[in-house]
């Protein structure tokens, strides 16, 4: 019988747990970003104004020119753009209190690396 309830409570945990992550940075991550449409999603776990101060420090770390900065209490929209004249939009959307989408979408149909590269430096600064 107890072997039973340990095998119960074991699932039950990696049910619980299963999808947070923390990063090699030690930010918490609330799972793989995914990649869709040319659009690089994920999950942040931190607070929205945290992850648009991460957002505009991990811009400044690839040299990258803030052209529109727009926040409201539930979203927050950063344009930027890199030298190459490419403009990479960032969407920031309140979830939780320390809970936070981020898609992430570079040109007009995408470009995976950058926008990789992009939320790496960003998770750097969380």
């Amino acid at each position: 019988m107890k072997t039973i309830l340990a095998f119960v409570l074991a699932g039950a945990s990696l049910v619980l747990f299963n999808g947070c992550a923390t990063s090699s940075n030690g930010s918490a991550t609330a799972g793989a970003a995914v990649y869709s449409g040319g659009e690089l999603s994920d999950t942040l776990m931190v607070s929205l104004m945290d992850a648009r101060v991460a957002a505009l420090a991990g811009a400044n770390d690839l040299q990258l020119t803030v052209l529109d900065d727009t926040k409201t209490p539930a979203h927050a929209n950063i344009t930027v753009r890199t030298t190459t004249n490419t403009n990479i939009d960032i969407i920031l959307v309140k979830q939780a209190r320390n809970l936070t989408g981020i898609r992430i979408r570079a040109g007009a149909s995408g470009d995976e690396p950058l926008s990789r590269e992009l939320l790496e430096k960003i998770k750097a600064h969380l």
